[in-house]
């Protein structure tokens, strides 16, 4: 009885490095040895488990989401200028978008073409730039597809954030 929780432990660590199953629905694999992030974990209700990439590749870029994205941008930079910060809006390319050609067969065919047309000029940080040609912005969108280019494990697959290996 006391033994539960290690043996469920064991269980998923052992289905996950042997059979390359994560047992959630919202990370999958793509049987090459990439994982993929499909939904963060603090979108709640987590219904849809493409949202997280729907968001990148299509909603990022409406007129919608772009108008509220430059106000809040806008509003930022005005609250961090009064203690004389210069503000680099920054953001890193997403799996979602760097590996579209490795995306698990399970994504959705939209989703796949929409990431297909994220590249360094459209995205949402660069158009949000266009609408605010006096911020900074910066999309490291060739450098990060070089990376994955060179190395499709370029991004890690374990959780180095919360053992405290990440830099």
């Amino acid at each position: 009885m006391g033994f539960g929780q290690l043996a469920i432990r064991i269980r998923r660590k052992a289905s996950f490095h042997g059979l390359g199953v994560t047992g959630d629905k919202y990370i999958v694999g793509n049987g090459k040895g990439a994982y993929f992030l499909t939904s963060r974990y603090g979108d709640k209700p987590r219904k849809d488990p493409f949202r997280f990439w729907r968001h990148n590749c299509n909603t990022m870029l409406t007129d919608q989401f772009q108008d509220r994205f430059a106000q809040s941008i806008v509003k930022t930079e005005k609250v961090l200028g009064r203690f004389g910060a210069k503000v680099i809006f920054s953001a890193v390319p997403t799996k979602s978008v760097l590996l579209t050609s490795s995306l698990p067969r399970s994504t959705p065919k939209e989703i796949i073409a929409d990431c297909e047309k994220i590249d360094s000029e459209n995205n949402g940080i660069m158009r949000a730039a266009k609408k605010l040609p006096n911020q900074n912005f910066y999309y490291p969108y060739d450098i990060f597809k070089t990376g994955t280019d060179a190395d499709p494990l370029f991004f890690p697959n374990a959780a180095y954030h919360w053992a405290g290996e990440s830099t």
